[in-house]
């Protein structure tokens, strides 16, 4: 795979990363006030659930990093590779 080509697959999953987590963020600010009238307005099962889906939101986060951690590595080697090329 060339350099130009990964660096554009990278571009592309930051951009669809970025967009993901912003609908998360969307859809989960939209969920508290469903949370609030299902507990009845109890303060402390509205801390519950929204907690609860934070935690699930920072498990998708951590995926995501990885995934981006995994690319990274990936560009850092063809890099190598590219400046082991040049310097022959």
């Amino acid at each position: 795979m060339t350099s130009a080509l990964l660096i554009e697959r990278n571009r592309e999953t930051a951009k669809l990363t970025s967009a993901y987590l912003l609908e998360e963020t969307e859809i989960s600010n939209a969920d508290v006030s469903i949370y609030v009238e299902e507990a009845g307005g109890s303060t402390r099962d509205v801390i519950i659930t929204i907690t609860r889906e934070l935690l699930e939101l920072l498990q998708k986060l951590l995926e995501l990093l990885q995934k981006l951690l995994e690319l990274l590595q990936e560009l850092l080697e063809l890099l190598q590779e590219l400046l082991d090329a040049i310097t022959i």
